[in-house]
C-alpha cells in the first residue's frame, strides 16, 4: 500500500512524535501516531482543514510511505468501529493485534477516501513501514483567494 503524508520538512519521518506531543483525532497526547492518506489529494485536504491560511509555510513535503496491506486493519465507518477506536485512542499500538501496525478508516473530510493511522510503537512498525520518497510540495495560491464573480 502506498500512503501519503503532507507535512513540514522537519516532520518528514515515521516516529509519530508530533501527534504524540499534541494528540489527534485517533490518538491522545502521549501516544505516537502517524497520520497518512491513501491518496495524495486527500493528504492535502486533511492538512487544509487545519491550516491557518494567513501564514502558509513554504516547507511542505510529501512523505510517501510503503506498508503491505496485510499490516493494516481496514475499518468501516468510525461510528460502527467506535469501541475499537476508543481503545486505540487511549492505548495506541496496545489495542492492535500483534501483526498490525495501523488501521484505515473513512476520512471525515472526504468519506469516500480513507486515512491510515500508523503506530510507531507497534511491534512490526520498524520492518513493515518504510519511507519511500520525500518530495517538495507547494499549495496552489488559488486555494487561498476568493474567486471574482
Amino acid at each position: 500500500m502506498r500512503l501519503f503524508r503532507l507535512c513540514r520538512q522537519k516532520y518528514a519521518e515515521l516516529t509519530g512524535y508530533g501527534a504524540k506531543r499534541t494528540g489527534g483525532r485517533w490518538n491522545r497526547k502521549g501516544i505516537s501516531a502517524l497520520y497518512t492518506a491513501e491518496h495524495a489529494s486527500l493528504a492535502v485536504v486533511e492538512v487544509l482543514v487545519h491550516l491557518d491560511r494567513t501564514e502558509i509555510p513554504l516547507d511542505f513535503v510529501f512523505l510517501e510511505v510503503s506498508v503491505a496491506d496485510e499490516y493494516i486493519l481496514a475499518l468501516p465507518a468510525a461510528e460502527s468501529s467506535e469501541e475499537f477506536l476508543k481503545r486505540v485512542y487511549q492505548t495506541g499500538a496496545e489495542a492492535l493485534p500483534p501483526n498490525i501496525v495501523g488501521f484505515s478508516v473513512p476520512s471525515v473530510v472526504v468519506p469516500q477516501d480513507r486515512v491510515v493511522v500508523l503506530y510507531s510503537d507497534a511491534p512490526l512498525h520498524a520492518t513493515a513501514v518504510q519511507a519511500t520518497a520525500i518530495t517538495p510540495f507547494a499549495f496552489d495560491p488559488r486555494l487561498f483567494t476568493t474567486p471574482v464573480r
